[in-house]
């Protein structure tokens, strides 16, 4: 019978906390919520405002010229990315789309990471985390 019972009861508090948005990366984020901030302070005592910089996540997949999936943390002082992507004007794309920043010997890098759309990425999906972090997922 324990056999049959010990799944169930194990497996069922890692549902509940699904259901109420505690998942890994939720997880992850808090434990190191304030290596972030430190790096959000850093930039903000270098750079303009608003801010806009990213720590990569991780990825899934590719090689061999197959897709990957792309996950970044971003940092957008703005919340502009917390928009539906159909309502991003032009300069809120080109904002988000420039991935020209400067991060080298940081745990960070300025701009977004996201991909603009053409035939081989997706459009991103956007999470927020909360205090201007949002997590990005993207198959490209």
């Amino acid at each position: 019978m324990s056999v049959f019972v010990a799944p169930i009861l194990g497996f069922a508090p890692i549902v509940g906390l699904g259901h109420v948005g505690i998942n890994p990366d939720r997880l992850r984020f808090e434990y190191r919520k304030s290596d972030f901030l430190k790096d959000v302070a850093d930039c903000a005592a270098s750079k303009d405002h608003p801010l806009l910089m990213h720590w990569l996540w991780g990825d899934q997949g590719g090689g061999f010229g197959a897709s990957s999936i792309e996950s970044t943390l971003i940092y957008d002082e703005t919340d502009q990315i917390a928009s539906p992507l159909s309502t991003w004007t032009d300069e809120v794309r080109s904002r988000l789309f420039n991935n020209s920043g400067s991060g080298s010997q940081k745990n960070y890098v300025e701009g977004s990471s996201l991909v603009p759309l053409n035939g081989d990425t997706s459009e991103p999906s956007i999470e927020s985390m909360g205090s201007h972090f949002y997590l990005a997922t993207q198959i490209e």
